[in-house]
């Protein structure tokens, strides 16, 4: 880093913050109303926008990374972690953990998940409920399902334990035999 300006990128009045990726092709916008916006450096192109507001609101905390030098961008709000492929115009994959006190029926609770982190790697958030309490979260549905199926002994779940969960189960069955 020489700390001197190589090139300009113009971007609009109402700008809070530009992120570039590693590579210097794709960069994320923020603007004023905090709508995020996805977009390829040359030639300038907005390739996903506007993503819906980022915050639920302006006190809760939102995390939001490239996690690697190909465009791919991870974000971390309104208890979902989404990320995109900008060259691609996609979204590479979700995952919505519902509200705590929600139990996948749209109930909503007055807690609200934090997302306070974004590992470099994207393969793990930093989260907090309402409370402060949380931790590091690793995105891998695969190792969740086989810790919970260890924890119930690979049985499935009751009707009770199935209405008490924060989101809708899979009509799949989850746990298989070891």
């Amino acid at each position: 880093m020489t700390g001197s300006t190589v090139t300009t990128v113009r971007t609009a009045a109402d700008a809070v913050f530009i992120r570039f990726d590693s590579s210097g092709r794709y960069f994320a916008l923020s603007r004023s109303q905090s709508h995020l916006e996805l977009w390829q450096r040359e030639p300038a192109r907005k390739q996903i926008s506007p993503l819906r507001s980022v915050s639920e609101s302006g006190e809760t905390p939102v995390a939001g990374a490239f996690i690697d030098g190909n465009g791919t961008f991870l974000m971390a709000a309104n208890g979902s972690v989404q990320i995109f492929d900008i060259a691609r115009r996609t979204l590479r994959d979700s995952y919505v953990f519902g509200r705590p006190g929600d139990n996948g029926r749209g109930a909503l609770s007055d807690g609200r998940f934090s997302f306070i982190d974004v590992s470099k790697d994207g393969r793990t958030v930093i989260y907090a409920d309402a409370d402060g309490k949380g931790g590091p979260l690793v995105l891998d549905p695969d190792l969740w399902r086989r810790e919970l199926c260890s924890i119930i002994g690979h049985r499935e779940f009751t009707a009770e334990e199935r209405g008490s969960l924060p989101v809708k189960p899979p009509e799949r069955q989850v746990c298989s035999a070891p």
